[in-house]
This record gives C-alpha cells, structure tokens and sequence, in this order.
C-alpha cells in the first residue's frame, strides 16, 4: 500500500496557495497531510499537476506522482488514476490536502478496518454520503476503475460515481470526528486559518468568522 495525497477538485484555491500559506503549527496543508499518511507508515506521494518552472522548491523533499496525458479522467480521479498506473499492483490510501483537522486516529482505524479485507474499497460517511477523499482503494477496484474510464464516451471526474458502484465499505463518522472531515476550499477560508493562533476547529467554528465555515 501506498499513500497519495490529493489536490484539486471544487476547490478555489490551489496547491500553490496550500504550500505557500503556513498554518500556525508552522506547516502548510499538504506538508501536515503528507506528514500524517507518512506518520501511519505509509511510503506517501503527493498528486500533481504537470509541473511549471520554479514549482519543485515549494514541495521540498515530498515525492511526486505527477498526473499523467491519456487517462480520461479529471480533477482527483486523474490524480487517483495517474498514481494507479505508476504502481498497478499497490493499494492506494488516499487523503485531500484540504482536511488540515484529519484526526491520526481516524485514519489509524481506516487502516485497521482495510486489515480485515471485508470490501474494495473503505470510506467514512456523514449524512449518507460517501467522503471519498480518505479512504482506501484495492488495487483491483482501482482496475476496474481505469477499465470504465476507458470508455472514451464520457470524461469521467467524480470518484463519488465509482465508489457507489464498487464493493465499498462505509464507516460512520462519530460526531465528535465530524471536525476532522472539514474541507478548506476558499482563500478566506485558508487565509483565516493561517493568520489565527486557532489549532481547534471547534474553537474556530464558534468564532466570529465561522460564517466562513458553514456548509464546508
């Protein structure tokens, strides 16, 4: 198994904003979320666009799995996909970047349960949907996933529509873990967080900006 770190999706900020804003523990969102997958022991990869001039000093000594031409697929299933094709007969834990409040603790218990090898693939729910961006993928779920993107009818983006479709165990997100799955999406949302001293997300869901966290 390896771990892939994800960018993009129905963000408004990019990576480059993520590693240029630094949080208040001294990292930036993909640094503390690749430090997290590495923590559990996994060897982890960051999923990238194809890089620009002057991009590789901004993720240091992170290894890269750059996302490849060809597959039809886009956002973080191209970056899922991409990482797939480097290493076909490998099992992918994923994790967005974005989720700077992921508990060690929840993704220890993702792992304990992928252990038991009761499905294909295993994600947390909240309110009946599916939060696809942790969790585990078998390398046999992500064949067959390549398999129906190949279908060249369609492009193919959401990782939502497969984990639906596929052998996939849910998990219920307790509600004092609920924090833990808050996607930072916006610019304000990200500089809020940078310019605070508020490691807490409950602290800062009760502050006077919460208004910026509503419905993330």
């Amino acid at each position: 198994m390896i771990g892939l770190i994800l960018a993009g999706g129905k963000n408004l900020i990019t990576v480059r904003d993520m590693t240029t804003n630094v949080l208040p523990n001294g990292l930036n969102m993909v640094e503390l979320a690749y430090r997290k997958l590495t923590e559990i022991g996994l060897t982890t990869y960051l999923s990238v666009e194809p890089l620009l001039p002057g991009d590789l000093p901004a993720y240091g000594d992170m290894q890269l799995i750059i996302n490849q031409k060809g597959i039809n697929a886009t956002g973080p299933l191209l970056g899922l996909l991409s990482a797939h094709r480097k290493f076909p007969m490998d099992d992918i834990f994923v994790l967005a970047c974005n989720m700077p409040f992921m508990k060690i603790s929840c993704l220890y218990y993702l792992f304990d349960l992928w252990l038991q090898r009761i499905s294909e693939i295993n994600v947390y729910q909240k309110g009946g949907r599916a939060e696809p961006f942790c969790g585990i993928y078998s390398y046999d779920a992500l064949r067959q996933i390549a398999r129906l993107v190949s279908d060249k009818q369609k492009s193919h983006s959401s990782l939502q529509y497969f984990v639906q479709r596929l052998n996939t165990c849910y998990m219920h997100i307790p509600k004092e873990d609920e924090v833990a799955f808050l996607n930072i999406r916006t610019q304000n949302q990200l500089e809020l967080l940078c310019k605070t001293q508020m490691s807490n997300p409950d602290q800062l869901l009760r502050s006077n900006a919460a208004y910026l966290f509503q419905g993330i």
